[in-house]
């Protein structure tokens, strides 16, 4: 092949790459994942929405863009837990990336930047020089800074463009407009990296359900199902989904979601939760009502108690049915979510038995 052809064939494939139609790139693999930002973050937005450029307002250039052919994806993450002695974070992230038929769209998205960022977040901007280096052309853009009650919080927005795709990076800070703008232009070159370099999504990437259980200020040790519990017999298989810890009358909690919309719920509490009026008051009805039955457990680490209820003259539910074990320095407690209209199978005496004899230490992860 003659040298000519060779660099006639080069110049057309990156014509081709810059201008790849809206379909040929999957935009979810163009935005930000958990996986690139600072440990302690979580996933806002379950899934990446879809979030199109368009506006039935006066915003003439909002339909203009809006009307090009384009696919898109949104998703934000927030900050759960920050590690003692690490630099200033944003307490909130968000990503976007349009993928377009052509350059046209972007191209006029950058002419108008304030009116696409304010669409996206509803912020008032103004444009802050310089422009960032990133993609073919970016801007950077503050938020006015707002107040609620006595805390203060500052925004800063990346908007830029990169072949035939139109991206963005929004922070939220509490701390000043410089850890925002400073995390917005980090994370903006993070996310020009997967536009220049598409990885698809894998299914661990955006998976959060053990960060809230990484807190390095926990003070309760974390007893739980795994991250899978395996199905045996009748009981399906669960998977943990959501950690969140908690902190009520100055007593921690930590809640973890196994199941599609928590059909399993496990709360762990310090010891002391027994202690309070309210729970002791509770406990107390419970152990006085002839519909009640109790059983107690024995465990490898401890002891623990199935609560249930039985008899035809008997209102019996499924949150009826849970289980409290005494594990060391910690109360877990064990049960369906009276939110649930489904009933769970682990519901019954057998699944308690079955969930108890599966709760073990979990180990902490590695230090970031």
């Amino acid at each position: 092949m003659k040298a000519s052809a060779i660099v006639l064939l080069a110049a057309l494939s990156v014509l081709l790459a810059a201008s790849a139609p809206a379909g040929a790139v999957v935009p979810r693999d163009l935005a930000l994942r958990l996986t690139d930002l600072d440990p302690g973050f979580a996933v806002e937005d379950e899934t990446c929405d879809p979030t199109r450029l368009y506006d039935d307002g006066p915003s003439r250039i909002l339909k203009q863009i809006g009307a090009r052919h384009h696919t898109d994806c949104a998703i934000g993450f927030w900050r759960v837990w920050k590690a003692p002695g690490t630099p200033a974070s944003p307490l909130r992230v968000s990503s976007y990336a349009f993928v377009f038929d052509n350059t046209d769209g972007p191209e006029a998205a950058l002419t108008r930047p304030r009116a696409v960022v304010t669409y996206l977040s509803g912020d008032a901007l103004e444009v802050v020089p310089p422009a960032p280096a990133i993609g073919d052309e970016a801007v950077l853009l503050h938020g006015d800074m707002q107040r609620v009650g006595r805390r203060s919080w500052w925004s800063a927005t990346v908007l830029w463009r990169s072949g035939n795709v139109l991206a963005a990076v929004r922070t939220i800070s509490q701390r000043s407009a410089d850890v925002s703008t400073q995390a917005a232009l980090r994370l903006a070159a993070v996310q020009q990296a997967r536009i220049a370099s598409p990885t698809p999504l894998g299914p661990n990437d955006n998976d959060d359900a053990e960060v809230g259980l990484d807190a390095p200020d926990l003070r309760v040790p974390i007893y739980w199902l795994g991250h899978d519990l395996a199905a045996r017999g009748r009981l399906p298989g669960l998977t943990l989904h959501l950690s969140l810890a908690l902190r009520f009358r100055g007593i921690e909690a930590v809640y973890l979601g196994y199941g599609r919309d928590d059909e399993l719920v496990v709360t762990l509490m310090q010891p002391s939760i027994l202690r309070l009026p309210i729970v002791r008051r509770d406990l107390r009805r419970l152990a006085h009502d002839p519909c009640t039955r109790r059983e107690r457990v024995a465990l490898p680490s401890g002891h623990a108690t199935i609560w249930s209820k039985r008899g035809r003259r008997c209102r019996v539910r499924a949150e009826d049915t849970f289980a409290i074990a005494r594990m060391p320095g910690v109360i877990v407690v064990l049960g369906q979510d009276s939110e649930r209209r489904s009933v769970t199978r682990y519901a019954t005496r057998a699944g308690m038995l079955r969930l108890l004899r599966a709760l073990r230490l979990r180990q902490p992860s590695a230090a970031p």
